[in-house]
C-alpha cells in the first residue's frame, strides 16, 4: 500500500495518511459529494474512540480539501501494517480487529 500519492510528498501508508476504502460509506449523499473511495486522508490517531465493541470511529480529513472533516469507521481506512500495529500498541485496538474486518 505505500506508495507516492500526486498530493505534494505525502506517502499513503505512512505517518497517519490512508486511503477509504470503497463501501456502504459512500451511499450517504452528503459523504459522496466530500469524499470518494481511493481518497488520500489524513486521520488524527487521538480522535480514535471505541464506540460499542467491534465500532471504533476515528476523525479524518480530506488532504485536497483540509476543511473537509469527517469522522468514520476505523475499518473504512486502508491502513498499511505499520499503521495497524501502531493503533493495536498505542491505541487498545484488540489485535483481532483488523482480521475480522478484512474477511
Amino acid at each position: 500500500m505505500e506508495k507516492k500519492n500526486g498530493v505534494g510528498n505525502i506517502v499513503v501508508g505512512e505517518s497517519n495518511f490512508a486511503t477509504i476504502l470503497p463501501g456502504h460509506i459512500f451511499k450517504v449523499p452528503e459523504v459522496r459529494k466530500l469524499f470518494h473511495p481511493h481518497a488520500v486522508v489524513m486521520y488524527f490517531s487521538e480522535t480514535l474512540e471505541q464506540v460499542i465493541p467491534g465500532l471504533w470511529l476515528i476523525e479524518i480529513i480530506l488532504v485536497d480539501n483540509p476543511d473537509t472533516r469527517l469522522v468514520i469507521d476505523l475499518a473504512k481506512l486502508n491502513l498499511s501494517e505499520r499503521q495497524r500495529e501502531e493503533l493495536i500498541k498505542y491505541k487498545g485496538v484488540p489485535k483481532d480487529f483488523f482480521r475480522l474486518k478484512n474477511n
